[in-house]
């Protein structure tokens, strides 16, 4: 190990865990942004809007626990790019939910 203690690989993986953290946040906030043109686009109250944005939130909430299981079973490496690889795979599907039903 180098005499800093860090490796070049811990600061590649730092800078990735960033993006990631910032990719997410900006999920987040763009659904929020989003919400009036949702709102027009099907016809929804802003009460069923925030139903909608707090099944989101739960989303997260509910998923911690398996989140956590899931690292200290498998180890952070492979359970970093499980995860990454099922959130690429669902953002995929929610752009092709788009032409579903039309």
């Amino acid at each position: 190990m180098p005499a800093g203690g860090r490796t070049h690989y811990e600061w590649v993986i730092l800078a990735l865990s960033c993006m990631v953290a910032v990719v997410l946040y900006l999920d987040r906030v763009n659904i929020a942004i989003a919400g009036p043109l949702v709102i027009n686009e099907y016809g929804l109250s802003r009460v069923q809007l925030g139903i909608i944005l707090s099944a989101f939130s739960a989303g997260y909430a509910i998923f911690m626990i398996p989140s956590g299981w899931l690292v200290q079973r498998l180890g952070p490496r492979l359970s970093m790019l499980l995860m990454l690889i099922t959130w690429g795979v669902f953002t995929y599907l929610t752009t092709v939910a788009g032409g579903i039903g039309s």
